[in-house]
């Protein structure tokens, strides 16, 4: 709960403060305030250029960000919410159990104390950068003139920002599934980097959920550095985490038997035997927080594996989502209900996503370079306490009198819709997934 008050403090002190039009006079540094003292440590001035003609919109800025935390079927309103200014720009992991000294069969006049323990030592991932997406328009003045008395308000600037807004959080999920880079190659085949830019993009749900047999080889995927991930500005270079080197950022995976041609599985056993290994990796005690996601099409499979008729073998559950995303615990106030399926014990929501059954372009299947007939995409197991969604800068919206680009008649203004995040997952074991589900 403290962690969803923190987030949502932190949106509402940025964009409170933001300039605004007619004022270029920044607001009280919001970040002094003593009341966020404890999670805005690091960071004391307003994001974005100050002193110049530049103005912003918090209230368009905070409905962006809302619609986006506040839609059923998108994976950003799923990830529960951080920001870097909270936990900074770094995490450590312990990347194999190996603590000795145990001590086991001691008499009544055995010694208690021989020899010392070990424990393994933390790597530390540090200097995460922030994938940043930004997405910008010409506003004309003339073409805003003229939508006010033609029947067909073209260039209206209200219409063009809604659908903007829309635009803006499309592409924003397309990466978060893993069909941004590629229109036809998806998942953990597609490398989070922009090919015009060369510069990184978010991590998706398929490269953070995956093994060293699918993505640190060729077998299932095309190059054996394809599924590894870097955490940079680059999105290249050296991997923090390489698929191929080590088992110890392995998440629970079923693959076909046949590699390269998907799978027809009986799901829901599988689905059971992987939360039953899952989840004795989660940490902390208490009923198990986990969420499933797939594609509308993949759900249909599993609908048709429970009940023809249209029910769900565990009917529908109540959770909570929040502006931290979904909650399964119990003593947490519910405000969604959703289709649930009881798995190896664990009473799971499941959620659909636009994207993980691919793109247009693919069919709206689930395609890679090896796995080229396609299918409705993966089933993933998601442990909600595990992963995250880090944020830098929360959805802004910028506009400024365009004095440099002549292609708008009256030449109007320019705005401009940016964001800075990065999708982090931790205790990989504890995540799973069954791929490549055939149609």
């Amino acid at each position: 709960m403290t962690q969803q008050l923190n987030f949502k403090q932190w949106l509402n002190g940025y964009y409170k403060t933001l300039p605004y039009a007619g004022s270029m006079v920044k607001a009280a540094n919001w970040m002094n305030d003593p009341r966020l003292s404890e999670i805005m440590e690091k960071a004391d001035t307003i994001f974005g250029p100050t002193g110049s003609a530049t103005w912003y919109d918090p209230v368009y800025s905070s409905e962006i960000q809302l619609e986006g935390l506040t839609r059923t079927n998108t994976i950003f309103a799923l990830a529960p919410k951080t920001t870097f200014q909270q936990l900074g720009d770094s995490f450590k992991y312990i990347g194999t159990d190996s603590a000795t000294g145990f001590k086991g069969g001691i008499g009544e006049a055995g010694v208690i104390v021989n020899g010392t323990s070990s424990f393994p030592t933390p790597t530390d991932v540090d200097s995460i950068f922030p994938a940043v997406t930004e997405l910008d328009w010409l506003e004309s003045t003339v073409g805003a003139a003229l939508s006010a008395i033609q029947n067909e308000p073209v260039n209206n600037p209200a219409h063009v920002k809604k659908y903007m807004m829309d635009y803006f959080l499309d592409q924003l999920n397309k990466q978060l599934a893993g069909v941004s880079v590629s229109t036809t190659v998806h998942g953990v085949d597609t490398p989070a980097v922009n090919g015009t830019s060369s510069k990184a993009e978010n991590e998706s749900i398929d490269r953070w959920i995956t093994n060293k047999t699918e993505s640190g080889g060729t077998t299932h995927v095309s190059a054996a550095g394809d599924g590894d991930i870097f955490l940079n500005e680059a999105g290249s270079g050296t991997a923090r985490i390489d698929r191929s080197a080590s088992t110890e950022w392995d998440a629970q995976i079923t693959l076909p038997s046949s590699a390269g041609t998907e799978e027809a599985y009986d799901i829901l056993s599988e689905l059971d035997d992987l939360m039953a290994v899952a989840k004795k990796y989660r940490t902390g005690s208490g009923t198990p927080n986990y969420i499933g996601l797939c594609s509308d099409k993949a759900m249909n499979k599993i609908q048709a594996e429970l009940d023809p008729s249209g029910t769900w073998l565990e009917g529908q559950m109540e959770v909570s989502q929040t502006v931290n995303g979904i909650s399964t615990r119990t003593g947490v106030a519910r405000n969604r209900s959703v289709p649930s399926i009881g798995i190896s014990g664990v009473k799971v929501p499941f959620f659909t996503a636009s994207h993980l059954d691919g793109t247009s372009a693919s069919s709206w299947l689930w395609k890679n370079s090896v796995y080229s007939t396609g299918g409705p995409g993966n089933i993933y197991l998601i442990n909600n306490d595990a992963w995250e969604y880090r944020t830098l800068i929360p959805v802004t919206s910028m506009q400024r009198p365009n004095t440099t680009n002549n292609s708008a008649p009256g030449l109007g203004d320019i705005n401009v819709i940016y964001h800075a995040g990065q999708l982090i997952f931790h205790n990989w074991a504890s995540h799973a997934a069954l791929k490549y589900i055939s149609s």
